[in-house]
């Protein structure tokens, strides 16, 4: 089964509210020339919110990062769309 195919299985789209959202930075080890690697990691529950069940969702060399929440909302995401692109998977 490919990583796509792993993920949908998971029903991602049954996951919404954020429980933590983490955003490190690092040097990457081995590299050549000064790299610094960026990470996101999400963990979302499950609707309802009450099941206890979560979703960890951990993104590697992240870049463009921008997150915008208006100040009434409920921090959540809706279904994270990933992508197979020619330098690794996107997420949308």
């Amino acid at each position: 089964m490919s990583a796509m195919a792993d993920y949908y299985a998971l029903r991602p789209g049954d996951y919404g509210p954020i429980v933590r959202l983490s955003y490190s930075q690092s040097e990457k080890m081995g590299a050549t020339e000064d790299v610094i690697e960026h990470e996101l990691e999400l963990v979302l529950s499950k609707f309802p919110e009450l099941s206890g069940d979560r979703l960890l969702l951990r993104f590697r060399g992240v870049r463009e990062l921008r997150f915008e929440q208006p100040a009434w909302s409920l921090a959540s995401f809706g279904l994270i769309e990933i992508h197979e692109g020619d330098s690794g998977f996107l997420a949308t």
